[in-house]
């Protein structure tokens, strides 16, 4: 075996798959991403089938490695403004997933040749839903995030989620290998077309006729731009807390608001631990007539953990502020940044405690949060929540008529972080078909329809207020009631694949 040769096309595999994340019109990469992954365990499971283990695991170490990095480098780097370390640590992770991944496909596969179309196309699916659970769950790297550009192939999301994508990819990448490595028959070109054209005619129909209905009740966002090396300096909190009122009185100027959305701890300090800018606030809120929705840094007085080095847990919190001088109970975010948010198993291992690496250490709140405004409900959404669909999925159990994503992206400065984080946005919108609207410290703020456009933007930086009048979709989407059986389906395809190969290698 030329290794020189599968090693190359793992880093062809891995420069598609990570150019299809950026605002860049390469969707169509994604198609032909995993063909080089494909042909890559196809040779190895033929010319390692009767060598040691020894011989496959190394094998899958060279070759998952090399694909994880090359592919992370690529669409990820931005984690390294954030945290460096973080950055490494994510490339070592993914190295050990995508290595143990490729073992068990090689080794299967090297023992039961006909299970290789659907072992690899479950495989892969049934890996990116492993992957989103855990200590050290990170669903942003989901194949299916990649058409981020195709409105119309985005529809079915609606039906079967970011899994039904990531699946219907894998689909057309094997049938386009089959063509050009297996068998070069037409019907190897013609079910891929078949598919893709099913599947966008599909989308085209299921975007324009989709019936919405338009609320007289409008929602604001405002857009600030404060940077993160000075968003929580003391000399800086009542010239920001300023900022934020001085711009939704000019969007009130213009136009009436039921609702103003701030970004997550847009309000840099215990805002309800302390009564000054609590009072601030509910003031504020009477004054504007209008209700107020804000993120915020919150603790409570609490041992709870062994080693826990001081009386207090905290919390990312946010909260409604009515225009009757009310307040509602704060929602605390309950999907937290493994280690830039909490430390993993620090109720398990008190000593981690100890580790200092610039961590919050935030406490998961537990629990959705629901707010009216005037008859309609909304429930939000902090940051990195909006990257777990099950986690939405499971927020829809209530009545909820519109969505509410607030966070603070100033961390990842311009990079192509802050394009992933807001598509994400638009992926939930159409699978729960709820209008969704997102108020970011530094952008990208955008108001998302039900049918997944982007209706209304701020960009990257810039300060000022957007708002938009609700749009309802009034029936439950099917991936809501019912579409998240689809991973757990494919995962089981998967096990009962690996299980029949076990089977029939011990009974041969």
């Amino acid at each position: 075996m030329k290794q020189s040769k599968t090693i190359l096309y793992m880093i062809i595999s891995a420069v598609f798959a990570g150019l299809s994340r950026y605002d860049l019109p390469f969707d169509f990469l994604i198609f032909f991403a995993f063909i080089p992954v494909f042909k890559t365990i196809q040779i190895a499971a033929i010319e390692l089938k009767n060598r040691k283990i020894k011989d496959i695991i190394k094998f899958s170490l060279i070759h998952g490695s090399i694909y994880s990095i090359v592919f992370l480098t690529i669409s990820v780097s931005w984690i390294s403004i954030v945290t460096l370390p973080g950055f490494i640590g994510i490339l070592l992770l993914y190295s050990v997933y995508y290595s143990l991944f490729f073992l068990i496909l090689i080794w299967g596969i090297s023992r039961y040749k006909k299970i290789f179309a659907s072992f690899i196309i479950f495989g892969f699916v049934g890996l990116e839903f492993a992957l989103s659970y855990g200590a050290f769950k990170f669903p942003w790297l989901n194949i299916g995030y990649s058409l981020s550009h195709s409105i119309y192939l985005m529809q079915v999301l609606e039906y079967g989620g970011i899994y039904l994508l990531s699946f219907l990819i894998l689909l057309i990448n094997y049938y386009l290998y089959m063509f050009i490595y297996e068998k070069r028959q037409y019907r190897f070109i013609l079910i891929p077309v078949i598919i893709m054209a099913v599947w966008w005619s599909f989308g085209y129909y299921r975007y324009h006729n989709i019936k919405t209905e338009t609320k007289d009740i409008s929602v604001g966002i405002v857009q600030v731009s404060i940077p993160q090396e000075i968003k929580w300096e003391a000399s800086f909190i009542d010239s920001t807390i300023d900022l934020y009122q001085s711009k939704t009185l000019e969007l009130l100027e213009k136009e009436p608001v039921d609702l103003v959305i701030y970004p997550e701890a847009a309000i840099p300090v215990y805002l309800m631990n302390e009564g000054m800018y609590l009072s601030n606030m509910l003031r504020f809120a009477n004054f504007a007539n209008v209700n107020i929705f804000a993120g915020f840094p919150h603790y409570v007085r609490e041992l709870k953990y062994k080693n826990q080095p001081e009386p207090y847990i905290f919390f990312n919190a946010s909260n409604q502020f009515q225009a009757d001088m009310k307040y509602d109970i704060a929602y605390f975010k309950n999907q937290l940044v493994p280690f830039g948010e909490r430390t993993p198993f620090l109720d398990r291992f008190p000593i981690l405690w100890k580790l200092q690496l610039g961590q919050a250490n935030f406490e998961p709140g537990g629990s959705y949060g629901y707010y009216r405004v005037r008859d309609l409900v909304y429930s939000p959404l902090i940051c990195y929540e909006v990257v777990f669909p099950n986690y939405v999925r499971k927020m829809m159990d209530k009545k909820v008529d519109f969505i509410v994503n607030i966070t603070n992206d100033a961390w990842f400065k311009r990079s192509v972080g802050t394009y992933q984080h807001k598509m994400m946005c638009v992926f939930r919108s159409i699978e729960s078909r709820k209008s969704l609207f997102r108020s970011a410290n530094t952008g990208y703020s955008i108001v998302v329809n039900p049918r997944g456009d982007i209706v209304k933007e701020l960009g990257l930086y810039e300060k000022g207020a957007i708002s938009s009048k609700v749009e309802i979709y009034n029936k439950p989407s099917f991936y809501h009631q019912f579409g998240f059986i689809f991973p757990y389906f494919i995962l089981f395809l998967f096990l009962i694949e690996f299980s029949l190969t076990i089977f029939k290698k011990n009974v041969k």
